[in-house]
């Protein structure tokens, strides 16, 4: 999911959503019983950043969001395709000569 995809998301599911720069927020906690607005959302490049002043875990406010972890960070998918190419290559092992040039050739590993 694209971060900014989220940000929206945010703005609809959090009660006192309010903006306070650009890319920072405000909002009660969906984790416990909030009066006042005590939960800091900031957007960065790639991440949203999410701390609850009065205590609650990230884990707990993404849980009471019904959201994924996964949707507050752009996933990398150079790191994603090494490991798709390393798990191919252990569970494929016939010739460990050439699963080392396969997994450096895509991981730009240097092999000595």
């Amino acid at each position: 999911m694209l971060i900014e995809q989220t940000w929206q998301k945010l703005k609809i599911k959090l009660k006192q959503f309010s903006l306070k720069e650009v890319n920072c927020a405000v909002a009660s906690c969906p984790a416990h019983q909030d009066q006042r607005p005590s939960l800091s959302i900031e957007k960065k490049k790639g991440i949203i950043l999410l701390k609850c002043h009065a205590g609650c875990s990230f884990r707990e406010i993404v849980d009471a969001l019904g959201m994924s972890s996964n949707e507050f960070k752009t996933r990398k998918k150079t790191i994603q395709n090494k490991k798709e190419v390393w798990q191919q290559s252990v569970n494929n092992v016939v010739d460990p000569m050439r699963w080392a040039a396969t997994y450096q050739a895509v991981g730009n590993v240097k092999m000595n």
